[in-house]
C-alpha cells in the first residue's frame, strides 16, 4: 500500500515550492485562449477605429466642400448655372403666348415630382419633421449627396426621356396633343425644373 502510495505522489511531480506541474500545464490552455481572443479583439478595434477615421475623414471634405461662401464655378449645375440656363429658356417662350400653360404645368409638375422625392429619402433616414429619433448626423451628410447624385443624373438625361411621363399625362389630362415643337419646350422645361428644384437651396420659378 505505501509503495503505491509514493508512486502516485511521484506522478503528481509536485516542486519542492509546492506548485504541481500538471496544474501548471492545464492552465496555459485557458491563458493562451484568452491571449488569442484579446488579440483578436483588439484587432477588431482597430479595423473598426480606421474605418471610423475614413468616414470621418470623408464628412470633413464634405463638409469642408457644402460650407463654403462660393459656389464652384465650374459645377455643371450651380446656382449661377441654373439662372443662366433659366434665363436662356424664358428668353425661348415668352413669346409663345400660347404654351405659357404648359410651362407653367411643367415647372410645378417637376417641382412636385422632385420634392416627393426628397421626401420620401427623408422619410427612409427618418429626416422628416415627424421623425422621434434623429439619426446620426452622417445620415443627413449622405443624403444630400443623394439628392445631388440624382440632380447630376437628371443633368446628364435625355430631356425629353425625364419628362415623358409627365407630358403625357398633363396632355392627357388637359386633353390636348401639343405640336413638336412645344412638347421640346415642356421637355426642357421640366427637366430644368428638376435640376432647380434639386438644388441646396431649391430654386423656384415666381409666376
Amino acid at each position: 500500500m505505501s509503495g503505491q502510495h509514493n508512486n502516485n505522489n511521484n506522478n503528481m511531480n509536485v516542486s519542492a515550492d509546492g506548485s504541481c506541474g500538471r496544474c501548471e500545464e492545464n492552465m496555459r490552455g485557458p491563458k493562451q485562449s484568452m491571449a488569442e481572443m484579446e488579440q483578436h479583439y483588439e484587432e477588431k478595434i482597430k479595423q473598426a477605429r480606421t474605418a471610423l477615421d475614413e468616414r470621418q475623414k470623408l464628412f470633413n471634405s464634405f463638409k469642408d466642400r457644402m460650407g463654403g461662401d462660393c459656389e464652384s464655378m465650374d459645377s455643371s449645375v450651380s446656382e449661377t448655372r441654373l439662372e443662366t440656363m433659366y434665363a436662356q429658356f424664358y428668353n425661348k417662350w415668352t413669346d409663345k403666348k400660347e404654351a405659357y400653360e404648359l410651362i407653367r404645368g411643367m415647372f410645378e409638375a417637376s417641382r412636385n415630382d422632385m420634392d416627393k422625392e426628397k421626401q420620401e429619402l427623408e422619410k427612409m433616414f427618418k429626416l422628416d419633421e415627424h421623425s422621434t429619433s434623429p439619426p446620426p448626423k452622417e445620415v443627413a451628410v449622405y443624403t444630400t449627396m443623394a439628392v445631388q447624385n440624382l440632380q447630376m443624373a437628371v443633368y446628364h438625361s435625355r430631356k425629353e426621356h425625364v419628362a415623358e411621363v409627365p407630358l403625357q399625362e398633363y396632355q392627357e389630362r388637359e386633353r390636348v396633343t401639343f405640336p413638336k415643337e412645344f412638347r421640346d419646350l415642356a421637355a426642357e422645361c421640366y427637366w430644368l425644373g428638376c435640376l432647380m428644384t434639386l438644388n441646396n437651396p431649391p430654386l423656384h420659378v415666381k409666376w
